[in-house]
């Protein structure tokens, strides 16, 4: 435990007296009166706050940078004794804002003093005891932190899906966390107790891919010099996660079907079949469906693997998860790195939930260990975040009826493109007469390309249906 020191800045004979009643309760007091000393009276005597005591001497020069370098170079909470007189003051306010944890004013009441002082010294110790035992994974699962309708039902499935054995695929955009989620599967399985081994099937080469899952024997191929266990093999009794599972090459995937319906795999250059027990978590950020359309994905591993799904929403459409998930990661980076407590400024907060954050989670996380290393003084700015007004977009308003017709349209799009533009087949898809579909067509200058009373082409495809 950090031990209960103070260091006293720029004293005088009344906080002489205050020091006195200080050590009465327990605390070990420093003094020192040149701010260019602070720093190095800090490295040596390792107290766990500050007092500086503020006054009209200390103007000009000294509410300018120097003093500023000076109290960040200290990297501790410090405490502000400042004369009332002084707080309405603009330049005074702006110091006490970005500088000093709380501020105490003038004449001293001891009490008061001793309750402000107990609450810095209480913020060193969590800030302390974060920065010494956080686990290189801890930060991971701030991932999930999150109110919002679509983060609690994920939490909930996540839940169901790992009392069970069965396959799971996750899916959602880069950055959103997938691989946070596949650890969360295994670690609240019960094949918690084994391992969990995950490969990135996009970063392995097609050449090797095959030896890294399935393993090779001694001799296999040119520079095999002995037996290798694959990745499957390493996950027996514990989960395998293959992310970008999208990314497979079309010749593998029968390989890992194979194994995924026998529970057997072959190494490279055997032909001896062994069991292994392995639970599969893939996730992908590809449309699946679309690639199966493609040619590009087996539908039958794709049904397979995703037997349940699991869709990480991006951040922009978690709004309110964005500030607690930023502010955890700025309590994080400032413990972590040893840095002096720093928050957010008002606009950095607003920018935040005005950006469309395309890199989600990891883009947020980025900007916050950004910001706390940039910003120059205790809060962090958008300009140190690197989301200035140049990339954070306006808020375009819309009214219902203008997303009504925008989805209206959309609909009408994407049917007539499945429905090869057959106008009484996208009629009945979409559950209106035809007469109805022209005049929607119409309101949204939609062309009707093929003319649309072409009784023979309508003969041709009545009994058909959209495709899956």
């Amino acid at each position: 435990m950090q031990k209960k020191r103070i260091l006293i800045a720029n004293a005088c004979a009344e906080t002489t007296r205050i020091a006195t009643l200080l050590k009465k309760h327990g605390w070990e007091v420093q003094t020192e009166n040149h701010p260019d000393r602070l720093a190095q009276v800090c490295r040596q005597f390792k107290p766990a706050v500050g007092l500086f005591r503020l006054d009209d001497t200390l103007t000009g020069h000294h509410l300018a940078p120097p003093l500023r370098a000076a109290l960040a170079e200290t990297q501790i909470d410090w405490i502000a004794a400042v004369p009332r007189r002084l707080i309405d003051l603009p330049a005074w306010q702006t110091l006490l804002y970005e500088w000093f944890y709380d501020y105490h004013t003038l004449p001293y009441d001891p009490e008061r003093l001793l309750v402000t002082l107990g609450r810095a010294y209480g913020r060193a110790l969590l800030n302390q005891n974060g920065g010494e035992q956080v686990e290189p994974q801890t930060l991971e699962y701030a991932d999930f932190i999150g109110q919002c309708a679509n983060m609690r039902k994920l939490k909930d499935d996540i839940r169901k899906v790992a009392s069970t054995g069965i396959s799971a695929m996750i899916t959602g955009e880069s950055g959103t966390g997938k691989e946070m989620v596949a650890r969360l599967l295994h670690e609240m399985s019960p094949r918690k107790g084994g391992p969990f081994v995950a490969v990135n099937c996009a970063a392995i080469p097609g050449t090797l891919i095959q030896s890294e899952l399935f393993g090779y024997e001694r001799g296999a191929f040119t520079g095999a010099n002995q037996r290798k266990i694959g990745r499957i093999e390493a996950a027996d009794t514990g989960t395998l996660f293959l992310d970008e599972i999208g990314d497979l090459a079309r010749d593998l995937q029968a390989n890992l079907l194979r194994f995924l319906q026998e529970g057997t795999i072959e190494r490279v250059g055997s032909a001896v079949s062994k069991e292994v027990d392995v639970r599969v978590i893939s996730a992908t950020h590809v449309n699946l469906p679309l690639a199966i359309a493609a040619g590009n994905f087996r539908d039958d591993l794709f049904y397979r693997l995703n037997v349940c799904n699991l869709r990480i929403p991006p951040l922009r459409e978690r709004q309110e998860d964005i500030i607690p998930l930023a502010e955890r990661f700025l309590t994080s980076c400032v413990a972590r790195q040893k840095l002096p407590p720093k928050r957010f400024a008002s606009e950095a907060l607003t920018a935040m939930q005005r950006y469309t954050w395309p890199g989600n989670v990891r883009e947020l996380q980025n900007r916050v260990y950004q910001g706390a290393v940039m910003s120059a003084g205790r809060q962090v700015t958008p300009l140190d975040m690197g989301i200035d007004d140049k990339i954070v977009p306006e808020i375009a308003w819309q009214t219902l009826d203008e997303v009504r017709g925008l989805a209206e349209r959309g609909a009408l799009q994407r049917t007539l493109t499945l429905c090869r533009y057959n106008y009484s087949l996208a009629a009945q898809n979409l559950g209106i007469s035809r007469a109805t579909l022209y005049r929607l067509l119409d309101k949204h200058q939609l062309g009707t390309g093929d003319d649309p009373d072409d009784e023979a082409d309508i003969d041709a495809d009545k009994g058909a249906s959209v495709p899956g």
